[in-house]
């Protein structure tokens, strides 16, 4: 059986309970995080619908590359290197510098931590065969695609904020309530994770706040804390 030893997108793996304080939103560049699974099959099995998602959405995103992205933006994909074995591996990112003849070259762009030959900044070149994500990111370190990363983001830290727009008249109550987008702690917007479900259940108990009156309908903002483990949303906050 495969082993996976370590992951550049998680933090060491442990499903332990997080804490009730508030949900603070981190700033700055996503980190690289660790995560160590032992069965690689139970990893894809756990990430297969995202890894399905970066398939579907990857040649667009290499046509972008292709075509030339702005200033400042680069493109990454992650693929997956081994040990002499075959039987150790780590999933890393690659910074792609060009695509040709179904081949990506480019530089490791990931600190390699149990697989010997390969560091970061080294040069790689890897078939498009053996993409499992992708990951275009701007001058600020805002992300799009990387959809395993952002999904064990939320997979390790449990909790997500669920963005919700109201709608709120003259008498203080809500009239009605939209979904709005899924953000998690390292501030990467992770909507394509949460159940249509859940963003309806959001918006029911959104439904259920009062303001103080005032003279007009106001459009307010507002989020609930889901909690992705247990399958529940925590308490709305009246903000």
């Amino acid at each position: 059986m495969v082993k996976l030893r370590s992951l550049i997108l998680g933090l060491t793996f442990a499903c332990a309970p997080v804490p009730s304080q508030a949900f603070q939103l981190r700033s700055g560049p996503v980190p690289d995080r660790v995560l160590r699974l032992g069965d690689a099959v139970y990893f894809d099995s756990v990430t297969s619908p995202y890894l399905e998602m970066a398939r579907v959405s990857y040649p667009e995103a290499r046509q972008r590359f292709l075509t030339g992205l702005p200033p400042g933006y680069d493109f990454q994909i992650v693929t997956r290197v081994f040990d002499s074995t075959g039987q150790e591996f780590e999933q890393i990112f690659v910074l792609v510098s060009e695509i040709a003849d179904g081949r990506i070259r480019g530089k490791v762009n990931s600190e390699v931590r149990s697989i010997p030959g390969y560091a970061m900044g080294d040069p790689i070149e890897v078939d498009e065969d053996v993409v499992y994500d992708w990951c275009i990111r701007d001058p600020d370190g805002n992300e799009e695609g990387n959809l395993l990363g952002k999904f064990l983001d939320v997979f390790i830290d449990g909790r997500v904020a669920l963005i919700l727009e109201l709608t709120v008249g003259k008498d203080g109550r809500v009239t009605a309530a939209s979904f709005s987008k899924a953000t998690s702690v390292l501030r990467q917007d992770v909507t394509f994770c949460i159940p249509d479900s859940v963003k309806t259940l959001a918006e029911t108990k959104a439904r259920t706040l009062e303001y103080e009156p005032a003279d007009t309908v106001r459009t307010w903002y507002t989020y609930v804390i889901y909690n992705y483990h247990e399958g529940r949303i925590e308490d709305v906050a009246k903000k």
